[in-house]
């Protein structure tokens, strides 16, 4: 039976399109399955590809999002139900970062998130539309997405998140913009970052950065991990035996 003795899991698995981030949460649950495990996987369906990645896979349970009311609501229910071998898996957690944004905006404003960029734009607002004079929203909006980051932690059973991997962006040369300095300093020397709310790839005990050099072939390099073998460029056969067994302990 596909089992942990360590800590529940906290991953994130950052990576371009393609570079098997659903197909890591696909190993999971059919290797559990095979092995006789009655885990079950809950799906945040964050980009409506949940059904196709897992189709006929016995044990999943997915979740549809749109509003954001969804959002909490999905989450909250798969927690109530979770036992300690379940798995949470939110495909692509950078989405939940724009959907809160999308939320504010429409109970805020009233309006599609597009639709008050726009309005904000005619009324001569310059820069992002909730900086400047509308800093005080994100204050809102980040409560509003810490909210959906506490149900992940409270999960009780294991979780593997993913995001999309975004350039690590540098200062100008009068010191401005670019991704803070404590950003840089974990991500600077990959030159790729999880894309989505900024501190994202400090949330979690596990994140590993996934690509594929050549066509066919992905790897996976360990960007933190705790008290765990810190692999560069390792071969994925699978993320079960390539990760969960052979770098975290787990028994197959």
């Amino acid at each position: 039976m596909l089992r942990s003795e360590g800590p529940r899991e906290r991953i994130l698995l950052m990576g371009g399109w393609g570079t098997g981030k659903s197909t890591a949460a696909v190993n999971i649950i059919t290797v559990a399955r095979k092995t006789q495990s009655d885990a079950v996987m809950y799906v945040v369906d964050t980009t409506y590809e949940a059904e196709r990645n897992f189709d006929g896979i016995e044990g999943v349970k997915i979740g549809t999002v749109e509003s954001w009311t969804d959002y909490i609501a999905t989450i909250k229910k798969f927690r109530g139900e979770a036992r300690k071998q379940d798995w949470l898996v939110v495909d692509r957690m950078d989405v939940v970062w724009d959907a809160a944004q999308a939320g504010y905006s429409e109970e805020a404003f009233g309006k599609e998130i597009d639709e008050w960029f726009v309005q904000f734009r005619k009324d001569g607002g310059a820069g992002h539309a909730f900086s400047g004079d509308y800093g005080t929203h994100w204050g809102t909006i980040k409560r509003m997405y810490g909210a959906f980051v506490t149900e992940l932690m409270r999960w009780p059973g294991h979780v593997l998140v993913t995001a999309k991997a975004e350039h690590v962006m540098e200062p100008s040369r009068d010191g401005k913009g670019g991704d803070s300095q404590e950003i840089r300093g974990l991500y600077g020397k990959y030159g790729v970052r999880p894309g989505g709310e900024k501190n994202l790839g400090f949330s979690f005990h596990t994140t590993l950065w996934l690509n594929e050099p050549k066509r066919g072939e992905w790897q996976f390099t360990t960007i933190r991990d705790r008290n765990r073998e810190q692999v560069s460029n390792k071969k994925m056969e699978g993320f079960v035996v390539s990760y969960l067994v052979q770098v975290a302990g787990w028994k197959l």
